[in-house]
């Protein structure tokens, strides 16, 4: 159904400006159709100041306007996982969660997908290497203090097939990780994740 919704939909894009030039008169537009478009998704996120790749997957669930392409997209992901290091040392495993304020929105045009989607990012979890019981941050309120906008583009080669969507983004300073607001914890975690250039990739499988 979702490879039928894709088809439909790119279908109505392309040539509805191939009629239009035909004969304007000649029939009265079609109504706007909405379609949902269901995908797997794969992420990887590459963090500049951590100077690491992560990885996640979860689910893409779209609302496609055929009558002007514009696109609103739900996208749920499991949390990122990875460790910090010292060299070859670990010193902490960190979990690290993308947290959407509202759907993505965006356009999907001549195949091509622009999409923005606001989030929070949330530290959950840092536990010193070898002690998994214990949690140096707040979960319920270390995140950034502003969200952050992840803008993506990238061009469906073929509907049937996996599309890569491509941006970059920064990452706000954090507030809230330790017992002070504002205070060390706070400040270590800005030190060590906030700042722009990080880089992702999105792959949407139907």
């Amino acid at each position: 159904m979702a490879r039928r919704a894709v088809v439909l939909a790119v279908t109505a894009l392309v040539a509805a400006p191939v009629f239009a030039g035909t004969n304007a008169q000649a029939a009265p537009a079609a109504p706007a159709e909405i379609w949902t478009l269901n995908n797997k998704v794969s992420i990887e996120t590459y963090s500049a100041k951590m100077k690491k790749t992560l990885k996640t997957s979860g689910t893409s669930v779209s609302q496609f306007d055929t009558s002007n392409g514009s696109l609103t997209s739900t996208v749920e992901v499991a949390p990122f996982k990875t460790k910090l290091t010292i060299g070859r040392h670990p010193l902490a495993d960190v979990t690290i969660v993308q947290e959407p304020v509202g759907p993505s929105t965006g356009t999907l045009k001549d195949l091509v997908i622009n999409t923005t989607q606001k989030a929070n990012i949330r530290i959950t979890r840092i536990s010193p290497a070898g002690m998994p019981w214990l949690n140096l941050v707040n979960p319920k309120t270390c995140k950034t203090v502003t969200t952050t906008d992840i803008n993506v583009t990238g061009k469906m080669t073929n509907i049937f097939e996996p599309t890569t969507l491509t941006g970059t983004y920064t990452i706000p300073k954090f507030r809230g990780c330790g017992p002070i607001p504002g205070g060390a914890i706070d400040s270590i975690i800005s030190d060590m994740v906030s700042g722009p250039g990080n880089k992702v990739t999105m792959t949407l499988t139907p």
